[in-house]
């Protein structure tokens, strides 16, 4: 797999660096930029996923339907046409935002079951 270049971010999600994802994961850097979400299909069903048993992070745990880094100078939106990994059309109306978060320190490990937004 080859590697990734990310943007570094602070709390306001304003770009400070750029890093190869296998040494931000050393690093232990929280802020770089991802794409989380799941698909619900016109029926209504989520695709939750199983990953793979080659993955270094939760070998065959269940997944996000579409997941991926964000990488230098793409934008949030620009994953979507061009990476999504559920192979299907997605399209701006539809999607939503359940939950956005960054990188300060306040929200790192925070407790998300006690959000009333959520």
């Amino acid at each position: 797999m080859q590697d990734e270049w990310l943007d570094i971010v602070d709390e306001t999600d304003r770009v400070v660096e750029q890093q190869w994802r296998a040494e931000a994961y050393q690093r232990g850097l929280p802020n770089f930029r991802v794409i989380n979400a799941f698909v619900i299909n016109t029926q209504g069903q989520l695709w939750i996923p199983r990953r793979t048993a080659h993955k270094r992070i939760f070998p065959n745990g269940l997944d996000f339907s579409v997941a991926g880094h964000v990488e230098h100078g793409e934008g949030y939106d620009f994953f979507w046409p061009h990476r999504g990994s559920a192979h299907a059309e997605v399209s701006r109306r539809s999607r939503s935002v359940f939950h956005e978060r960054n990188p300060s320190p306040a929200s790192l490990g925070e407790d998300l079951s006690k959000d009333p937004s959520l």
